[in-house]
């Protein structure tokens, strides 16, 4: 039944019941918006002139990282840039926002240097030279950026002696010890090949000029991927050389627009699972042996998720990786186009199961366009819910399907245990009743009060800051409890970035990974946070280290972010 047209006459009725449902919340709401008075004055330029160029279409992304240090999360965000059609347009520029606390912000992208000009999508925000603060690797049509912190709050762009310009068009990224000698390597996600000097004109254009549309990207050959290993520094500098081609990863042209480290078959290292828009996904089983060169397979197909579970390749796009049912392993997620429904994939010991209607995020999701997705616990209650911004490719979509609209609202949903979810109305807040484009999302913990806040990046317009308020409204005895770690690796991966983690309490266990990388154009808090819910304290955590060693690590009180160093 997946996907058919059977659905939608029952689901657009729905939408208008939940519409309706929601159009009044109640008093005490989860996420509060934040935006306006925190100082953050970015509006998401896409860049075009009505002609529609295929790359204006997926931008707007936002990342978070602590970018000076001091301990809570700054936010970044993606800007478009002038295309060829307006060639007297003004710079546009990447903006940074360092936080101020209290979910105040201020624009330090001049005294930063983080205003980096091309026509970005998101940026991962690694600590690619093992200095200990983070820097921006800036993913951009045509060429990337690696902007390189000084440790004081200042980047410089070092993008041409680095090697990881990637002259293509990138959408996403992600940074990870691929070889288990200690530093970052990277791979990088890339879209179409696209030609902006002869674009293509589709739509039922013979109607009007209205009826112009963007592109499908059936109508452009797939962009490969690459695959930059990191040589740990020559010279004091900071240098990669890609092994597409060694790795075993010279055919992957897909089209990327998410990927995902995780260790889905917990063999010690981590895998890389890739979102191809409308073709098959990539899952790259990470085959390398310690001491040699980086080998990764394709064992998409192998096990389950280069497409749904009819056979059909969709049109993926926010990816994210997470236990949703508690047994010890990750299972995936897609956002997907509408007239598709998202897809979980439920991992059962290393093969997965297309279990989207089961779960309860099918039918909710066929008439949306989802883009940024993410797992994370908003309740505190001890398992996984899940975010996703929505927002359609067409912005003349009422003009082909009277039922669907550009601006879409975002979704909140529930885990109710055992990875069966439903969908959050009233009480989600009064954002999710509303109707933005949605394109990126990235979750962490603005205020640092042990629950995840969200934001949302947006399609020619500005963002949204929400702040969830799990603490704040049960302040009492009675409320979720929680406790939180930030892990420092020994070596130049001092984000952990492929750790896992076990969170043992009451005779019950959570896992989690850092990953960073993850959702649509984002980067995500690196910290982890186990909800607790009515339990008060934590028996212990086990941490496999990214060097695989494991550590084990008790007396940690809760109702507070602990700093874990690896012995």
């Amino acid at each position: 039944m997946r996907g058919s047209s059977g659905w939608v006459v029952l689901l657009v009725a729905l939408a208008a019941r939940c519409s309706h449902d929601r159009a009044q919340p109640p008093p005490t709401v989860r996420f509060v918006e934040r935006l306006e008075g925190s100082g953050v004055d970015f509006v998401h330029d896409h860049g075009g002139t009505g002609k529609k160029l295929f790359p204006e279409i997926v931008s707007g992304g936002a990342s978070l990282l602590d970018y000076d240090g001091d301990g809570d999360l700054d936010l970044w965000f993606a800007q478009g840039g002038p295309l060829p059609d307006r060639p007297d347009a003004p710079p546009l520029l990447d903006r940074l926002y360092r936080n101020d606390g209290s979910f105040h912000f201020t624009d330090v992208t001049a005294e930063s240097g983080a205003g980096e000009p091309g026509y970005s999508y998101g940026a991962a925000c690694p600590d690619v030279d093992g200095d200990g603060d983070l820097d921006l690797y800036v993913c951009n049509y045509q060429q990337n950026c690696l902007l390189v912190n000084d440790g004081q709050g200042r980047f410089t762009d070092v993008t041409e002696s680095s090697g990881l310009a990637c002259p293509s068009w990138s959408v996403c990224a992600a940074f990870v010890d691929l070889d288990g000698d200690g530093d970052l390597d990277g791979y990088v996600g890339n879209y179409t090949n696209y030609d902006l000097a002869h674009p293509k004109v589709c739509g039922e254009v013979a109607k009007g000029p209205q009826w112009r549309t963007y592109c499908h990207p059936d109508n452009f050959p797939g962009a490969r991927d690459e695959l930059y290993r990191n040589d740990g520094g020559r010279d004091g500098a900071v240098h990669f050389t890609q092994v597409t081609v060694e790795a075993g990863i010279e055919r992957s042209t897909g089209k990327a627009l998410a990927v995902v480290p995780t260790d889905y078959d917990g063999d010690g290292d981590v895998d890389l699972y890739v979102a191809n828009d409308h073709v098959p996904n990539f899952l790259w089983r990470n085959d390398t042996v310690k001491g040699g060169p980086i080998q990764l397979v394709d064992v998409a197909f192998d096990v389950g998720v280069a497409q749904d579970g009819e056979g059909r390749s969709e049109s993926c796009m926010g990816s994210d990786a997470g236990d949703v049912d508690n047994d010890g392993d990750f299972d995936l997620f897609s956002a997907n186009m509408a007239m598709e429904t998202n897809t979980l994939y439920v991992n059962d010991g290393g093969l997965f199961v297309d279990d989207t209607e089961l779960s309860g995020l099918g039918q909710d999701s066929f008439i949306w366009v989802g883009f940024g997705a993410k797992f994370f616990d908003q309740d505190l209650d001890g398992d996984v819910d899940l975010a996703i911004a929505n927002g359609h490719v067409l912005d003349n979509v009422a003009l082909y399907d009277p039922h669907q609209t550009f601006a879409q609202p975002a979704q909140l949903y529930e885990n109710a245990g055992r990875g069966k979810f439903h969908l959050v109305h009233g009480d989600g807040g009064p954002y999710f009743t509303e109707l933005h484009v949605g394109r990126g999302l990235a979750a962490g913990d603005l205020d640092n009060d042990g629950d995840t806040d969200l934001v949302f990046a947006h399609w020619g317009e500005k963002p949204q800051i929400l702040e969830n308020t799990a603490i704040h409204r049960s302040r009492g005895a009675t409320g979720p409890s929680w406790i939180g770690l930030a892990l420092k690796a020994k070596g130049a991966n001092t984000q952990a970035i492929g750790a896992r983690v076990e969170c043992w309490s009451g005779g019950s266990r959570q896992v989690n990974e850092v990953r960073g990388a993850g959702s649509y154009d984002a980067w995500n808090d690196t910290r982890l946070v186990f909800g607790l819910g009515a339990k008060k304290s934590v028996d212990k955590f086990v941490i496999r280290w990214p060097d695989g060693t494991t550590q084990e690590v008790t007396g940690l009180a809760a109702g507070r972010y602990h700093t874990v160093a690896q012995p």
